[in-house]
């Protein structure tokens, strides 16, 4: 492993997605580790090389953290996840906890909305077609796992299904 190597590996992984900088840097010590094993070599000096490349990378635009958190939320209001679910997914693609906070801040979405997107998207609650009512308590179990709280989630599922429309069409 030298510089040179982790530096193209890090650009190769940018000509197919994008990430946060503690995501690739976690990425980039496990290349290094691998390495290792088969290998010869100091990790303490590897590890050295990494604040320079990430700092390298932001200048040149490909690590935005920011930029990647506001994609990453506002896909996830629109697949309707609950803020709960946003944080903890942010929060596992290494975003700092304070621009967590920031974007959670700004970006401030009806719960019930993004429970009737999310009932919506998995065909639950007010957008079953048979056998609602026996369900119910299996909607209700999904709502709650999905991070919606417990009068969300009964709110959601007590909505007919021109309510949930209305609710849905009018948060495009």
């Amino acid at each position: 492993m030298t510089p040179r190597r982790l530096r193209n590996i890090a650009v190769a992984y940018f000509e197919s997605r994008t990430t946060t900088r503690g995501h690739l840097e976690r990425l980039l010590m496990r290349r290094i580790h691998r390495s290792l094993e088969h290998h010869p070599g100091d990790a303490s000096e590897m590890r050295g090389w990494l604040p320079p490349l990430l700092d390298e990378l932001e200048r040149m635009g490909l690590l935005d953290d920011r930029a990647w958190a506001e994609s990453r939320l506002a896909r996830l209001r629109r697949k309707g996840m609950s803020a709960r679910a946003i944080r903890a997914n942010l929060r596992e693609k290494l975003v700092p906890a304070d621009l967590i906070d920031e974007l959670m801040d700004i970006d401030r979405q009806d719960p019930l909305v993004a429970g009737v997107k999310y009932a919506r998207r998995r065909g639950i609650g007010p957008f079953r077609e048979r056998d609602r009512e026996a369900r119910r308590d299996k909607d209700l179990g999904r709502l709650a796992r999905a991070g919606f709280p417990y009068d969300i989630a009964r709110r959601v599922l007590d909505l007919d299904r021109e309510e949930a429309d209305d609710l849905y069409y009018e948060s495009l």
